[in-house]
């Protein structure tokens, strides 16, 4: 379906009792733009239909985008095009050593798909199960000298019934997936390409596409578990990659990654994991009274093999169970950077301290901080 379409279905009748089964059985062949996405939610009337338009609008982060958010504007030619990409990689080496300690709020909403009766287990099925969030956390992310670092989140919804017990675990929001990524793609053997331009909230970006093959090292993609053993023995993959950055043309900020590995079922029909996808948008944050850059939100999805376990004359075997796909969406809010500050208030007299015992000695009024 369009977002057209899907904007079309919501609108005709929001309160509809069937429209939660036709949000569950649709798929966007198109990215649902965040205006629009609000708009919607603001006309959906109830909490399950929202979370499945929520599901709609994640999954989508990895589809081309709505011809209307593509301009028409021709390719720049190969000079200005190159001088954007230097723009960007410039700008990638240097913010991570311009962007202060700072601390945010990180709110995660996790999806799955509901667990599977014993007797619906079949050890190939790919039939995708309708997503259901499965819980929220909040929590404060740290960012300190270049390093990323999640505190104790608290739980602010109870895990649903009947959910897997899989977990997707995401980081390297800030910096990490960044920095990463470009110092790969700079290496002689990955791919940089012009795809087009794209409209955004502050101006048309440029968008590139970009190859990296698994013979340059970027991320390792790890999957628990494969089906030897007791269980535990670990997935891993220094795969390929492929995706997508937007660029501000004029700064050459980084406002959209988009990251897929290379994952082939047909040349690896073991493997326990078919995609793993990652999408970060960036905005202008103000910290400490200037503007960065930063992460505000993000999409993961992993999409890979349960384990199932057989019993047959009294042992235990393991084997591939159905599918599963598992999508977890980060919000980044309330920036604040680390440290203290002074400020001097002119117009105030000093008041000598008294050598009364009984005197508070409290500081004088000249000077006050917060």
């Amino acid at each position: 379906m369009t977002v057209a379409q899907l904007d079309a279905l919501i609108r005709r009748n929001p309160r509809d009792p069937a429209l939660l089964q036709r949000l569950d059985n649709l798929r966007l062949t198109e990215r649902l733009p965040s205006g629009r996405r609000n708009q919607l939610l603001s006309l959906l009337h109830t909490d399950r239909d929202r979370h499945a338009l929520m599901v709609i609008a994640d999954t989508s982060e990895f589809s081309p985008p709505a011809p209307g958010e593509t301009p028409a504007d021709p390719f720049p030619g190969r000079t200005s095009a190159s001088a954007i990409l230097n723009r960007a990689f410039n700008y990638v080496s240097q913010s991570t050593h311009t962007l202060p300690d700072f601390f945010a709020t990180r709110t995660e909403a996790e999806y799955q798909e509901p667990k599977l009766r014993d007797k619906d287990l079949c050890p190939v099925s790919s039939t995708e199960q309708p997503l259901r969030l499965s819980a929220t956390y909040r929590g404060t992310v740290l960012y300190r000298n270049g390093t990323e670092v999640v505190e104790a989140q608290k739980k602010s919804s109870k895990r649903l019934l009947n959910i897997r017990d899989h977990a997707l675990d995401t980081r390297g929001n800030f910096g990490l997936a960044l920095t990463s990524i470009f110092s790969a793609a700079a290496n002689p053997q990955s791919k940089v390409t012009w795809s087009r331009w794209e409209r955004g909230e502050l101006g048309n970006l440029a968008v590139f596409q970009f190859e990296i093959p698994s013979t340059v090292p970027v991320f390792e993609v790890t999957y628990c578990c494969l089906p030897v053993g007791d269980g535990t023995t670990i997935y891993r993959n220094n795969a390929a990659y492929r995706g997508e950055f937007a660029v501000n043309p004029s700064t050459g900020a980084i406002m959209r990654l988009l990251l897929n590995a290379d994952l082939d079922e047909d040349r690896d029909p073991r493997a326990p994991l078919v995609r793993s996808q990652l999408m970060i948008d960036y905005a202008p944050v103000e910290i400490g009274g200037k503007q960065y850059v930063t992460p505000i939100r993000s999409v993961s999805l992993s999409r890979g093999r349960t384990l199932q376990m057989i019993y047959h004359f009294g042992l235990t075997f393991l084997r591939y169970g159905p599918y599963e796909t598992l999508v977890n969406e980060f919000t980044f809010t309330n920036y604040h950077k680390f440290g203290s500050e002074a400020r001097i208030l002119a117009g105030y007299d000093e008041v000598p301290q008294s050598t009364d015992p009984g005197s508070s000695n409290k500081p004088s009024p000249a000077a006050k901080s917060h």
